[in-house]
């Protein structure tokens, strides 16, 4: 789960189920997310008791994704996990960032996929080696770091 360590041992729902009695509380409808299909940002049914070590890398991103959209935060923090599976996962990762951003909360979004971040951002911030670059519009922060090149000379 996103931000915690999983038992690789034990099933997605088991973990779920302990991290939230550690946080006290239980949200049904969210052991609910867990249990779409693949292709609805959950992981199905058929998978849902099998332990996370047998799950794939691709399998585990999906799962993240699901549990970090479905826990209702105020902020997302994103990164390259939009990249992982196939179009159409991709596409409903895509809708549901669209969803959460439309609603009003505010999306962090970490990469140096630039069509990701001119679909999912407004502004965007370069950063080298921790130090900010630039920071202002998608296309002015896009533009210079593309031609950084010939600002570094």
């Amino acid at each position: 789960m996103p931000g915690e360590k999983c038992n690789i041992n034990q099933s997605p729902v088991r973990n779920a189920l302990v991290r939230l009695h550690n946080q006290g509380g239980f949200f049904p409808e969210f052991i609910d997310h867990l249990l779409q299909p693949p292709g609805q940002l959950g992981i199905g049914h058929e998978f849902v008791d099998e332990p996370l070590r047998t799950y794939s890398t691709g399998m585990v991103m999906r799962l993240a994704f699901s549990v970090a959209i479905n826990m209702d935060p105020d902020v997302l923090l994103v990164d390259e996990i939009l990249a992982v599976g196939d179009a159409a996962f991709q596409e409903k990762c895509f809708q549901k960032v669209h969803e959460f951003r439309n609603s009003g909360r505010s999306l962090l979004c970490v990469s140096h996929a630039a069509g990701m971040v001119q679909q999912l951002c407004d502004k965007a911030i370069w950063l080298d080696h921790g130090e900010m670059v630039m920071s202002g519009s998608i296309a002015e922060v896009l533009e210079a770091y593309n031609g950084r090149g010939a600002i570094a000379v």
